[in-house]
């Protein structure tokens, strides 16, 4: 309800605007049944105005589904503007019909109030969509004002004009502003008088009415005025036109007189004068009549050619030549309308016509500007203007049309228009617009005066009740300012507002203490089976109104019980008692806090207006007053008990003191601490407790206290045990009325505390003088800051104890502190629990420091964290030990560079990148030559600076990306990770060697080596990276093999060959653990007699698959891999044991042959296991032969000498085997203990076709029976190669041509049948020498 003139007025306009749409709807549909298409409005506005009004009422009275209803059905009238834009027009011409006359802007406006409508004002954002939309509506209705009063103001739009007629325009533009207000006061809800409403209509229907009588009377003047200007006009341009015609006329006469074409003079003159005194004439010419031909033509200027026009309407001469006995006028030109034909018969005798071309819009434009009107008349030709009064455009409305025929059947289009509906060129004309608006004016006027007087009855009475509540409303603060009991008082509450509310009933419920139920319930009218039903409901979002109204603390309105969702559960108890509907408020006190709730029932249905919503919140407060004065003196009772406890229960002592300073009161804690009786104590004096040096501190302290203020102090006092007491004490002093009347004391008994705090000081004390770095962090403050730091801490970190304190310990962390250390460090305090971690920090200066860090918490009494202990220790130098340690694990110690280790890492690495990328890698294996003579001659200290150069030089010749390692001794091995092609890598080894072969000067020695290097390239096949390794190391050993200082690239030939060696290998080395061998023997023949002298013991092995292996093929490898020695210690023991066999089993006592390797020769024990292995077999040194290499005897010629003398005292025989291939010295041969040589083979072979061959076997022969040796000859394979050898003195044969080397076995069938063996039998030593 309006309670105010602003609200009355603005109640009133909003009622006033839907009821002037409904009215002006009607008024609107009468205009477009009577008026003009120019003044009517179209016919569609009748449903959009009704439509609009409607929904505006709606809106205003809250009928939200009747409002959207409404804007839905104006829809289709606001999309009919986009219909137009987006459908084919020939679409649209078929769905709508052709009465549908709405132009693109008017859509759009109604688009805009459909919107408004279907979204409503409930919400922020529909009220801000009705405030956009009011203001584009008042925008859009004031232009449409503005274009019909004033049209030349504005610029004509392709939308449009949205309201055409004042009967819409004005409508729209109040319709505007009502959104604009109702957007602004969204609550407003009329609620009017049906006096005022009545008011309203008639006023507005009156209105609309007189407005539509006087427009109409208004139209009907105009379209007489229309008629009478349309008729004066025609008959004057008809009399102009018959003028311009009896003119030419004349001029045909008199040029008929002539019988032909009159002379040139006279039809110049003629000419000139017409074209000067009719203004209207463009062309003239003669056409000569039986040929048709223009005999004579003359134009006004040369703009127009009468020929040239023919020529595009050839049509005309056909038109000519039809004739005639009277002129004819014709307009042939649709692009010139203005310009007429007319042709002029020639009378007798002359044969021809005049044929004329006139400008009608000059002929006509003096007759048109001489009418004085107000309304507009042109002259039009096929709709083309030719010539109108105004200027300025067309008008808005046509009033008359007509039709002016000239000469010969052509006609003219005559149109008079005038202004449209809007137009106000006199004051009469504004007459039935200013009629319609005084009338709305008046109405609103009205309306408001009724409102107003309607207003002042409804405040008496409003006054009245408010009197009668001031009233009830006093007589319960009465209640409550008395103290009367709270259901007394709240039972007057109930029964003021029954009384204030008809039908309604009452009910006030409490909370228990935890607000967690309604437990209490007061009412005079509540059933009491209904009362003790819902006592101890539960506060919830759906428990009935008075649970939900203390839960979400706001009214709660349920209007009928029976379908409200949130009485579920209390529905059949509700309607048991016949409660219908029930609205709750909550009572909340001073504190926000909720103490219940207030409700008021009803037997039917219904919902709360404002006045009643306002009735029960004022009741609600009232409950709150009286419920929170209740609980006030309840707490002050409470506050009196709990005074005395705190007083008697107290721990500490507390006590009371006159001004005097005697105890008054004591409680028993008093007692306790100094060990007397409270009836001792009071009435004694407090200083008699005290020591004697405390007194006069204390009672200064009494005299100087200010009033008001307490005072602590600390005293020591006797226990009655003759104990001290330590306590700190604080006074309050008791005033009263102002002044001061004594004091309370509070004593705490701080002996155990300052126990402790002299622990803590000693404590600290230690802390301070410890090495280590300690610092406290509180748990308990956000980011842990730190509270102490000793100086130790200072000193290890550099910073000041104030730069710290406060800082969280992440502030010593840097780049190279580690994050896992950091993570587990972290936990561990979340956790709560000890840490014991190792970290890089970083001091002020910048340099880190590495520390272990132990962490401890720190727990209350209650085993709370409260604090962190950290202890650090400065481990820096093991760290930097350690470091070191690190470098050598995997660097060269000598060179610097990585070692075997890292070197695999980095391959592993690059391989993969490799492989992924594409990308070519290669492995080289660098081996130095030459190398070990420089450390056997000149010492370890000159090798290793000779190797600290090399690795400077292979350092300077890579790129950064590669990698360079030393794996021992003088092996380097390079890795090249990123090489465009395999021939980079083979340059680079050429520049290695090249550097490696310039001279290496290390102190007064300039020194020369070389190297041999191996090249091994990633393959896709290769599995594990670190085969390059291997491969690499193969090919540098088939370089060595190739004679040093070279280079090589692995192959898979090198991968078999090794692969064949090492399996070959592993065979052996099982064929040595089996003994798997056997021993084959070759006779040596006497040269002389033919008589088996000795043989020589050749070892042959079966390999279980291949079959027996050439001793040329294993032996090498037996050599080369040490594993000759157990062959050679096995070769030797089986032969000499063989030999005993055949001695023993009666073939006698040869002497066997066998060779020693230079591995077995240069064992410190050789001569030892000789010695063991003659007495194990039992043969006799002087039947044993160890055949030699002149390398061995020439590797360390002295230690052989000596080892040759030895074995000659043993009685064992040497002899020098494939002599002559080797280069020794014939000055150490001489000084041999040795007693035969062999003569090699390769010498035997071309013996009788060689002549070298044979001078080298002569000379060799010579020279030994000259040093007194034996000469065996071994390859002998033919007759003629054993009698040259005999010729020349050899003492021994051996070869294929006497026999080949067999078992064992066979030697025993070629030797002959066994005899018995004695001494007599054996050979004389003189012929084995």
């Amino acid at each position: 309800m309006p309670n105010n003139s602003q609200q009355v007025a603005l109640h009133t306009w909003l009622l006033l605007v839907p009821l002037l749409l409904l009215v002006m709807g009607g008024v609107n549909g009468l205009a477009s049944w009577q008026l003009t298409v120019e003044w009517q409005p179209a016919w569609v506005n009748l449903p959009i105005m009704l439509l609009v009004g409607a929904g505006m009422l709606a809106t205003l009275l809250g009928r939200t589904k009747m409002a959207q209803c409404c804007g839905a059905l104006l829809l289709p009238f606001g999309l009919f503007a986009p219909l137009l834009t987006w459908l084919p027009p020939g679409t649209v011409a078929a769905v709508l019909p052709q009465q549908l006359s709405i132009s693109p802007a008017t859509s759009i406006a109604v688009l805009l109030i459909s919107i408004c409508l279907m979204a409503g004002i409930g919400s922020a954002r529909g009220r801000l969509t009705w405030w956009l939309g009011g203001l584009g509506i008042v925008l859009v209705g004031g232009l449409s004002i503005v274009a019909g009063l004033r049209p030349d103001l504005l610029r004509p739009s392709p939308w449009g004009t949205a309201f055409a007629t004042p009967f819409t325009a004005l409508p729209a533009l109040l319709t505007g502003t009502a959104m604009v207000l109702m957007a602004r006061n969204p609550a407003v809800s009329p609620v009017l008088s049906r006096g005022v409403v009545v008011a309203l209509a008639g006023g507005v229907l009156s209105s609309g009415l007189v407005w539509y009588a006087l427009a109409w009377q208004q139209y009907d003047a105009r379209q007489q005025h229309a008629a009478e200007l349309l008729t004066n006009f025609k008959v004057s341009a008809e009399r102009v036109v018959d003028r311009q015609q009896r003119e030419l006329q004349r001029m045909a006469s008199r040029w008929a007189e002539f019988g032909g074409l009159p002379p040139p003079t006279f039809r110049r003159v003629e000419a000139d004068d017409y074209f000067r005194d009719v203004p209207s004439l463009v062309s003239l010419y003669w056409q000569e009549g039986t040929s048709e031909r223009f005999q004579w033509g003359r134009e006004k200027d040369a703009s127009f050619q009468l020929l040239n026009w023919l020529e595009r309407h050839d049509w005309l001469l056909d038109w000519l030549a039809v004739g005639g006995g009277y002129p004819r006028w014709v307009l042939p030109d649709a692009a010139r309308p203005e310009l007429a034909m007319v042709t002029v018969p020639l009378a007798q005798p002359a044969q021809g016509r005049l044929v004329a071309v006139l400008d009608l819009r000059r002929l006509l434009e003096q007759e048109i500007r001489s009418l004085a009107t107000p309304l507009a008349l042109s002259v039009r030709r096929q709709g083309n203007l030719m010539v109108a009064n105004q200027t300025s455009g067309e008008m808005a409305t046509e009033l008359q049309q007509g039709f002016l025929v000239l000469p010969g059947g052509a006609t003219l289009s005559v149109k008079v228009q005038g202004d449209g509906p809007f137009a106000m060129s006199s004051l009469g004309e504004a007459i039935p617009l200013g009629v319609g608006v005084a009338g709305l004016v008046l109405s609103y006027l009205l309306a408001f005066s009724l409102a107003m007087a309607d207003l002042s009855r409804r405040r008496s009475l409003a006054l009245a009740r408010t009197q009668r509540h001031l009233r009830a409303q006093q007589r319960v603060q009465t209640l409550i300012a008395r103290d009367q009991p709270l259901e007394e008082t709240l039972g007057a509450i109930c029964r003021i507002v029954e009384a204030q509310v008809p039908g309604g009933i009452v009910s006030i419920m409490l909370c228990d203490e935890a607000r967690l139920y309604l437990d209490r319930i007061y009412s005079l009218s509540l059933p009491r089976a209904y009362c003790d039903a819902i006592i101890g409901t539960a506060i919830g979002p759906k428990n009935g109104a008075c649970g939900r109204a203390a839960y979400i603390r706001d009214f709660v309105v349920c209007a009928d019980i029976a379908r409200d969702p949130y009485w579920r559960g209390f529905h059949a108890l509700a309607a048991e008692h016949g409660l219908k509907a029930c609205w709750s408020y909550p009572v909340s006190g001073s504190n926000s806090e909720v103490l219940g709730t207030f409700a008021v029932y009803y037997r039917e249905p219904g919902e709360p207006k404002r006045s009643d919503r306002r009735r029960v919140i004022e009741a609600a407060e009232l409950v709150s007053l009286a419920v929170e004065r209740e609980r006030n003196r309840e707490a002050l009772r409470e506050n009196e008990q709990r005074y005395r406890s705190l007083f008697t229960y107290h721990p500490d002592a507390v006590f009371s003191l006159d001004l005097a300073g005697h105890f008054t009161s004591v409680n028993a804690a008093c007692s306790k601490i100094t060990g007397y009786a409270m009836e001792q104590l009071i009435g004694s004096h407090y200083s008699v407790l005290l020591l004697p040096e405390d007194r006069s501190r204390i009672q200064s302290l009494f005299r100087n206290a200010d009033p008001g203020e307490a005072f602590r102090y600390s005293a020591t006092i006797y226990h009655r045990e003759a104990r001290a007491v330590y306590l700190d004490v604080t006074n309050l002093p008791i005033v009263v009325n102002g002044g001061v009347i004594g004091f309370y004391g509070i004593a705490k008994d701080m002996t155990e505390q300052h126990r402790r705090e002299t622990e803590l000081r000693i404590l600290q004390r230690s802390v301070e003088a410890s090495i280590n770095g300690i610092v406290i962090a509180d748990a308990r403050a956000e980011g842990r800051p730190v509270i102490y730091v000793n100086e130790a801490f200072e000193r290890i970190t550099g910073y000041g104890r104030d730069e710290v304190l406060g800082r969280n310990c992440s502030f010593l962390q840097g780049s190279e502190t580690d994050p896992e250390a950091v993570a587990s460090m972290n936990k561990a305090l979340a956790e709560r629990r000890d840490i014991h971690v190792t970290l890089c920090n970083y001091r002020k200066d910048g340099t880190p420091f590495w520390n272990n860090l132990y962490l401890a918490p720190v727990r209350d009494g209650e085993g709370a964290v409260t604090h962190f202990v950290g202890i650090q220790h400065d481990i820096s130098e093991r760290k930097s030990y350690e470091a070191k340690l690190s470098f050598h694990t995997s660097h060269d110690a000598l060179t610097g560079l990585a070692n075997r280790s890292l070197f695999e890492d980095h391959l592993l690495h690059d391989v993969q990148l490799a492989k992924r990328h594409g990308r070519t890698l290669a492995v080289l294996f660098v081996d130095l030559d030459d190398f070990k003579p420089i450390n056997d001659s000149l010492g370890h200290e000159v090798g290793d600076q000779v190797l600290i150069q090399v690795a400077q030089r292979l350092a300077e010749e890579l790129d950064p990306g590669d990698t360079l390692a030393r794996f021992g001794s003088d092996e380097f091995v390079v890795l090249l990770p990123e090489l465009a092609r395999e021939e980079s890598a083979i340059r680079l080894v050429e520049r290695l060697l090249t550097c490696i072969r310039r001279p290496f000067r290390v102190a007064e020695h300039e020194l020369y080596i070389g190297a041999s290097v191996g090249i091994a390239f990633l393959q896709d096949e290769l599995e594990n990276p670190v085969e390059l390794i291997q491969q690499a190391d193969m090919a540098m050993y088939r370089a060595k093999q190739k004679g040093r200082n070279a280079w090589e690239c692995f192959t898979s030939d090198i991968n078999d060959e090794v692969s064949a060696r090492m399996a070959l290998r592993n065979d052996l080395q099982e064929a040595i653990e089996a003994e798997n061998f056997e021993l084959h023997y070759q006779p040596l023949l006497d040269a002389h007699s033919g008589d088996v002298v000795g043989v020589e013991a050749l070892v042959r092995w079966k390999h279980p698959i291949k079959g027996y292996l050439s001793p040329g093929l294993f032996i090498p490898l037996a050599e080369d891999t040490g594993q000759i020695g157990p062959i050679s210690e096995w070769v030797l023991r089986q032969a000499c044991r063989d030999m005993c066999r055949l001695a023993a089993e009666g073939y006698g006592h040869y002497r066997v042959s066998v060779n020693l390797s230079p591995l077995q020769f240069r064992r410190p024990n050789f001569l030892s296991n000789l010695q063991q292995a003659l007495l194990e077999t039992g043969l006799a040194p002087e039947y044993l032969e160890l055949e030699l290499t002149e390398g061995i005897l020439m590797a360390d010629s002295a230690a052989a000498v000596e080892t040759l003398h030895r074995l000659r005292d043993m009685g064992v025989e040497v002899s020098i085997d494939d002599f002559g291939t080797g280069f020794s010295s014939l000055s150490y041969l001489k000084q041999l203990p040795i007693g035969k040589i062999k003569i090699d083979r390769s010498f035997v072979r071309d013996i009788a076709s060689s002549r070298h061959d044979g001078a080298i076997v002569q000379g060799i022969i010579s020279m030994a029976h000259h040093l007194g040796l034996a000469v065996v000859a071994e390859g002998i394979e033919d007759a003629e190669q054993r009698d040259f050898l005999a010729a020349h003195g050899c003492d021994v044969f051996q070869g294929f041509f006497f026999a080949r080397p067999m078992p064992l076995e066979q030697l025993r069938a070629y030797l002959g049948q066994p005899t018995v063996a004695t001494e007599d039998d054996a050979l004389p030593t003189d012929r084995l020498s």
